[in-house]
């Protein structure tokens, strides 16, 4: 979705305002979508291995202040991602997500939390 107009510098959010119309085309309701503009400190993952005790280690880019949260599937297409433990906010360039291993196979991502 493109932005309707320029965006100030420095901006941390577009606002998209939806007009919604009736069946006759007359306004109904409106809404909106407030879409955060950080999608370039999205983290990039650095490593992945497993602990000495088989727990799940996983390394990533990170923006220090800036909070994430480890999640997992065991399906990749599932809509039904659960979160693994608390949001960790980082303190480095650098941020560790360790988990147990609960399952023949899971799959793993990491979310920057607005």
């Amino acid at each position: 979705m493109l932005n309707p107009q320029p965006l100030p510098p420095g901006a941390m959010y577009a606002l998209i305002i939806v007009v919604l119309t009736g069946p006759s085309g007359n306004p109904g309701a409106q809404d909106f979508v407030l879409v955060p503009l950080d999608q370039a400190l999205a983290p990039a993952v650095q490593s992945i291995g497993f602990s000495g005790n088989g727990d799940f280690l996983m390394h990533f880019d990170s923006e220090i202040g800036r909070s994430y949260q480890l999640q997992s599937s065991d399906n990749i297409t599932d809509s039904g991602w659960i979160n693994v433990g608390d949001p960790v906010m980082a303190t480095g360039s650098d941020t560790a997500f360790t988990a147990p291993i609960t399952g023949a196979h899971n799959f793993y991502r990491i979310l920057l939390m607005p």
